[in-house]
């Protein structure tokens, strides 16, 4: 008998369940500023504005300089993601770790390159917390490649591993 009761209870609990996610889901669809349920991160991430004197560079603006050798490439990422795969001649400057790795990187910075700052990937914003610590050091042309490490890989773009530093 008890187990009948349990099984009895169990089944009304999943039906209230059911039927308050399902009023739920049906009271935010029909609101105006109900919350979306699926987000286009790309298109949020394009749409967001950088702040004053940050260039967004989507992956064929970060390639064509990689294979100009015409700018710095700067992880944001913390030094064991670097260490594990980052793109190749790309130098490690934490974000987190700002005071203390930037007097040691400053001077391969230069002050007259396009700096290009990137981390994870579209859902990270190290590589902008970054770019604005670079543009109060005075860096007048910083950039965000905001597809990141993950997107390079997904292009077979060249990566290294350990420390190019």
């Amino acid at each position: 008998m008890p187990s009948r009761s349990f099984s009895s209870n169990f089944l009304k609990l999943l039906f209230l369940l059911l039927l308050s996610s399902a009023v739920a889901l049906i009271f935010n669809a029909v609101r105006p500023n109900g919350i979306p349920l699926m987000e286009n991160w790309q298109e949020k991430m394009a749409a967001k504005e950088m702040p004053e004197g940050i260039q967004r560079l989507g992956f064929h603006g970060a390639a064509e300089h990689f294979n100009l050798s015409d700018a710095v490439f700067v992880d944001a990422r913390d030094e064991t993601f670097y260490h594990m795969y980052h793109i190749q001649g790309a130098l490690s400057l934490p974000v987190r770790d700002f005071d203390t790795i930037y007097p040691l990187v400053k001077d391969r910075l230069g002050f007259d390159s396009f700096i290009i700052v990137y981390c994870d990937g579209i859902h990270c914003e190290m590589s902008e917390e970054l770019a604005i610590l670079l543009i109060g050091e005075g860096y007048p042309r910083v950039g965000v490649y905001a597809g990141g490490i993950e997107e390079w890989m997904e292009r077979n773009m060249p990566v290294s591993t350990g420390d190019d530093s």
